[in-house]
C-alpha cells in the first residue's frame, strides 16, 4: 500500500500508473458496469487519514475506484486530498457484514439495511469502513463484482434489527456508537 497526496482534482498523477495499471477503457467499464464506487463512511485502519480525520469533526467519507493493477482509496478533507493505492494481490479478504435497522417512516415501521466492512490486508492493519443507508444498494453491487471474487464474505448480522422511532436517532445513535457498536 502505498498513500500518496492529490492535487484538487483528485486525480491520481499519471507517474504512479507504474502501481495503479492503466485506467480501463470505455469498454471495460461499461462490462465491469463502472468501477467507482458509492461513499464509505471510513472508520480507521490507514494512519496518514486517521490524521487528516481529526482535523475537523466532520464526517470522513472515502470512495473506492478500480485500476488494472490497484484500488484506490481516496480520501478528502476539506481541500486535502490523500489516496491509498492498495494492491488487491495483498487483500487477503474483505468482510461485508449486514445489518438492519428497524424505524418509523410516515407512520409505518421500515427495515433498512446498512454495513460494516473490513478489508483485511496482509502485510498492512485492517482497513475498516461503514455502508450507510442510502448507498447500501450501490456498496453491496460495488463488492458483488468479478474483481472481488473470491475475496468477499458477505454476512448478515442474526440479531434483531436494530430500532428506533425516526432515522435520524437511528443514525446518530450509529454515529455515537462508533458505527460498530452493533
Amino acid at each position: 500500500m502505498q498513500i500518496i497526496h492529490l492535487d484538487h482534482t483528485g486525480k491520481i498523477p499519471s507517474r504512479y500508473q507504474y502501481l495503479t495499471g492503466a485506467p480501463f477503457s470505455l469498454l471495460h467499464k461499461i462490462k465491469l458496469k463502472g468501477v467507482g464506487s458509492p461513499f464509505f463512511i471510513y472508520q480507521n485502519g490507514i494512519t496518514e487519514f486517521d490524521v487528516l480525520g481529526e482535523s475537523n469533526a466532520d464526517i470522513n467519507y472515502v470512495n473506492i475506484e478500480l485500476f488494472s493493477l490497484a484500488l484506490v482509496v481516496r480520501f478528502k478533507k476539506k481541500n486535502d486530498f490523500l489516496a491509498a493505492i492498495i494492491n488487491p494481490d495483498d487483500i487477503t479478504e474483505i468482510t461485508f457484514n449486514t445489518f438492519r435497522l428497524k424505524y418509523r417512516s410516515g407512520g409505518r415501521e421500515v427495515i433498512k439495511k446498512a454495513a460494516n466492512i473490513t478489508i483485511c490486508q496482509a502485510q498492512y492493519d485492517n482497513l475498516e469502513l461503514f455502508l450507510s443507508v442510502s448507498n447500501y444498494a450501490g456498496g453491496y453491487s460495488f463488492f458483488k463484482k468479478r474483481y472481488f471474487s473470491g475475496k468477499v464474505k458477505f454476512e448478515l448480522d442474526p440479531r434483531p434489527p436494530l430500532v428506533e422511532d425516526d432515522i435520524e436517532s437511528l443514525l446518530l445513535k450509529l454515529l455515537f456508537t462508533g458505527l460498530r457498536g452493533y
